[in-house]
Order: C-alpha cells, then sequence, then structure tokens
C-alpha cells in the first residue's frame, strides 16, 4: 500500500501536537519514522501496545545508556520508569488505550537508566493514528529541576534569615520606598509593615544629610558596610545605627532596588564610652601608683606596664612594649631571672624577688624588687607573667650611705681616749659603748648595753642640762665614782 507521509507540528514547549497520517500499514511504520528519529535530536521511541520498545534514536541510547539492539524489540517501557511512577504511567497507558483523548498528552516522570540514575524526564506521548502503537519524545529536564530545587531552597533559606535575623533588614526601591521588612525592622523603627511602606527612608533620618552620603557611597562603590547614621523611631527616639546595603543594579546599570541591614548600636556606643572613661579613670590611678606594674608573656617580652615602670626603665612607652627581659639585665642576671620565673611557671606559686639589677635605657643600673605570679588566659593555661616591682635604687643607695656614714662614725668612737657611751633618753639605758670606757669602768661590752649607771653601780655627778620634766638633755660629762675608787670623768653622746 502507498504510505502517507505523517506531519508533525509541535507546541512551544516541544509537546507533540499531531501525528498525521492514514491507512499506515504496520511494515511502513518503522522505515517511516527512522528519518524523523534520526533528525529530531530528542530522545524518541515507538511503543507498541503490549509497552515494548519497537523503536529508539540514538539520543534514547545515549540517555539510557542500553544500544538500540538491547532496547528494541526487548525492553518494555516500564523498566525506564522509576518504581514509584510506575502505577501511574501504566494508567495513562490503559487510558491511552481505551481513549487516547482521556490521557495527558505531556507528563512528568522520573527515569531510570542503566546504571540505576534517577533523571527528571517530561514526557510527550501520542497514539500514532491507525495503529496500535504510540510514539513518545523524551526531553531531560534533571538539570532544571536540580536547579529550581536549589533555587527553592536557597528562598527557603533567604526567607528563614529574613523572618528570624535580630537584625533589622529591610527592601526598598530606587527611590526610598519600602518594599519589605522583617520583624526586627518594624520593632527597631516602631512602625507596622503597612506604615513602612507608606514611607520614605530618608524620612527616618535624624539628618537629611545622612541619606545623601549613604546614597552616593553606594552609587560610588555598589555598597556601604557599617555606615554609621542617626535615625529616627515613630516616637521620635533618635538612635545609633549602623547600615550595610547593597544596591541590585539592572541590565543597564541601573539600580533597581536596595538590600539592607540596620543594626541599632546606641547602647553599644554608650557602653564602650562608659568603658573608655572607666578605662582612663583607672588608668590614670593606676599610672599614679608608685609601684609599677607589669605583665609580660612566656617568653619575657613586655604585654603591659604602668607608667612607674616606663619611667624607671627609662624608655619611652612605645619603645618599652614588646621589649625582652634580656635586652636590659647582664648575663648572670638573665639566668638568675629565668631559674627564678621558671620556678613560678613550674609550681603556679606566685614569688617575691629580691634586689634585681635592671640596665636602664641610658645605662645606668637600677635596683628593682618585685613580686610575680602566673598569668593565665579564660581556659586557665598559663599565657605569661604578672607583677608588682618597686624601685629600690635610691633606698639602697641611702642605706649604704648610711652604713658608711655608720661605719666612720664607729670607727670616730673606737679611737677615742675618753671613755664615750650613746644613751638612750628614755630610760638612761645604753646602747653603744667604746673601748675607752670598758676600760676605764672594768666592764666588758655585753655588761654594758642596755645597762642604766646604778645598775653598773656607777655614780652620776650631772654637768649637763637637764628638762624640767626629768630627762637629761645632751650632750653632757658626768663624773663616775665606782666604790673604793677615785673618780673617772666620762663624755657622754646622748
Amino acid at each position: 500500500m502507498k504510505a502517507v507521509a505523517s506531519k508533525i507540528v509541535r507546541k512551544e514547549r516541544g509537546d507533540l501536537k499531531a501525528i498525521a497520517a492514514s491507512q499506515i500499514t504496520e511494515p511502513a511504520i518503522a522505515c517511516e519514522y527512522q528519518a524523523i528519529f534520526k533528525s529530531n535530536g530528542k530522545p524518541m521511541v515507538i511503543i507498541d501496545d503490549d509497552t515494548t520498545i519497537s523503536l529508539a534514536n540514538s539520543e534514547f541510547e545515549r540517555l539510557s545508556g542500553y544500544t538500540k539492539k538491547e532496547i528494541e524489540g526487548t525492553k518494555k517501557w516500564a523498566e525506564f520508569v522509576a518504581q514509584e511512577d510506575r502505577k501511574r504511567m501504566n494508567e495513562y497507558h490503559v487510558l491511552r488505550k481505551s481513549d487516547p483523548m482521556l490521557a495527558p498528552r505531556c507528563c512528568e516522570f522520573r527515569f531510570v537508566d542503566r546504571y540505576g540514575k534517577i533523571k527528571n524526564i517530561v514526557l510527550t506521548i501520542g497514539q500514532v493514528p491507525g495503529t496500535n502503537k504510540s510514539m513518545a519524545s523524551l526531553q531531560d529536564v534533571t538539570a532544571r529541576r536540580q536547579a529550581e530545587i536549589t533555587r527553592r531552597a536557597d528562598e527557603e533559606r533567604y526567607k528563614t534569615f529574613f523572618e528570624n535575623s535580630r537584625d533589622a533588614v529591610y527592601i526598598t526601591t530606587s527611590d526610598g520606598s519600602y518594599v519589605d521588612a522583617n520583624r526586627a525592622a518594624l520593632d527597631l523603627f516602631g512602625y507596622t509593615s503597612e506604615e513602612l511602606k507608606k514611607l520614605k527612608a530618608r524620612q527616618l533620618y535624624a539628618n537629611p544629610a545622612d541619606a545623601q552620603r549613604l546614597r552616593k557611597e553606594i552609587e560610588k562603590k555598589g555598597f556601604v558596610q557599617d555606615f554609621e547614621v542617626r535615625l529616627r523611631m515613630k516616637d521620635a527616639t533618635e538612635m545609633d545605627c549602623l547600615f550595610t546595603v547593597t544596591a541590585l543594579r539592572g541590565d543597564d546599570g541601573s539600580i533597581l532596588e536596595y538590600q539592607g541591614i540596620a543594626r541599632n548600636v546606641t547602647e553599644h556606643k554608650r557602653a564602650v564610652e562608659a568603658l573608655r572613661k572607666s578605662e582612663a579613670r583607672y588608668r590614670d590611678i593606676f599610672d599614679s601608683m608608685h609601684e609599677g606594674y607589669f605583665e609580660v608573656d612566656l617568653a619575657g617580652n613586655f604585654l603591659f606596664f604602668n607608667q612607674p615602670v616606663s619611667k624607671f626603665f627609662g624608655y619611652p612607652r612605645d619603645e618599652l612594649m614588646g621589649l625582652n627581659y634580656q635586652k636590659y639585665t647582664s648575663p648572670e642576671e638573665k639566668q638568675r631571672l629565668f631559674q627564678l620565673f621558671n620556678g613560678v611557671y613550674k609550681t603556679g606559686n606566685p614569688r617575691v624577688i629580691g634586689d634585681h639589677e635592671i640596665i636602664k635605657k641610658d645605662g645606668s643600673i637600677g635596683i628593682a624588687a618585685f613580686s610575680v605570679s602566673l598569668l593565665r588566659n579564660a581556659a586557665g593555661e598559663p599565657i605569661g607573667f604578672r607583677g608588682i616591682t618597686r624601685d629600690m635604687t635610691e633606698k639602697r643607695k641611702t642605706e649604704a650611705t648610711l652604713q658608711q656614714s655608720e661605719e666612720n662614725y664607729r670607727k670616730i668612737l673606737e679611737m677615742a681616749p675618753e671613755g664615750i657611751t650613746v644613751t638612750r633618753m628614755k630610760d638612761d639605758r645604753r646602747v653603744l659603748v667604746n673601748d675607752a670606757f670598758c676600760r676605764h669602768t672594768g666592764y666588758s661590752r655585753e655588761e654594758v648595753i642596755g645597762r642604766t649607771a646604778s645598775e653598773l653601780n656607777l655614780k652620776d655627778e650631772w654637768t649637763g642640762s637637764r628638762s624640767s620634766s626629768g630627762p637629761r638633755m645632751g650632750p653632757y660629762s658626768t663624773t663616775w665614782y665606782q666604790p673604793g675608787s677615785s673618780g673617772l670623768r666620762e663624755r657622754i653622746a646622748c
């Protein structure tokens, strides 16, 4: 029989509109549609009444992973349908056999290839007129569906962030009209959603010039981050806010909308200012202390110190910061300090360290005494040392001078030919005596020190002055008499 060529007309979405043919014989179908399958560019199959695939093109081979030889006349259509979709697809097939108009011409299902991989397929299928066969065209939309899933997930994440953010999140048009705002934004400004959408963004600025500055900065850079402005709430209360805003532009580069986040930092700024004042106050107290306070890391580098420490070392604050202990100690002192600090590190116990020589910036030597303890972080781990130090330089110099003076005085006292004692005025007890006095009286030093004249059985003839209340005022002279002896003249310093 003479075959009449069929005409295929597709819809805009690629659906098969009609397969027009008449008086087509079974043998002619395969030959006629071979050309269509080869030139169509989409996976296509001819499905027999019993769902056996009688014809498949090369695109279907690539989609399924099977060869034509493995498919044609062997594979059932249901073998390519995911288990979850088989019942539905079989119902469509039954409907199509009873009345082609009852079954959908286009549907989506999950396709299973040779390797078990699931693909999203849009199927367009129609009955071949005059036959019991169906012709199906398949379009792989897996990537598109995955993109849609990703997009929906992104939208859901954005919606969740938008609604649950503790920061005020908003969207405005290019002219500043509010398109949307989350609950935090409504709470921040004190408006309802309907009220806010009737306002322009610039109406919320305490200083209109800030709105202009913000707009210019965004136009210049495309965004702003932590841009500080002062805003006004519905009840006229003013607050300090940080804006982070991004401009969304169209294909022509014009700004379509602004997406922004506003954060109220009023209380934070107040807290920072209060902390700054508190730190300044305590630093003044800290720096006015006579004692020095310092903190060093485990390697001995200065981390923190007050003004007395800087003054003692003779370095400006910026030069002393970070300075290592080896820079201002002699080799002998380095080893001693290391051992002392290492002991604190190992035991965790504070320690008082005696005089320690410091090489100052000008090369002079200073003497410091300090106590040191372990410095720990929040986790309790050792991170350094802290300590209190006192400048002992002048005190040690004074002590040395006094010691030398006393030594000189003692030498003079010992060399004097006269008997000399130093007497404590409140009780007349001797606190110092020279050799001449011991020779003249016959007493040893130990017998004289701490005793009075009467206890020594010596008679005192006073030639000095005496206050009205009784104590002697010196220096003065006295003559001592021992029983059975002549008088001994003595000069007493008191």
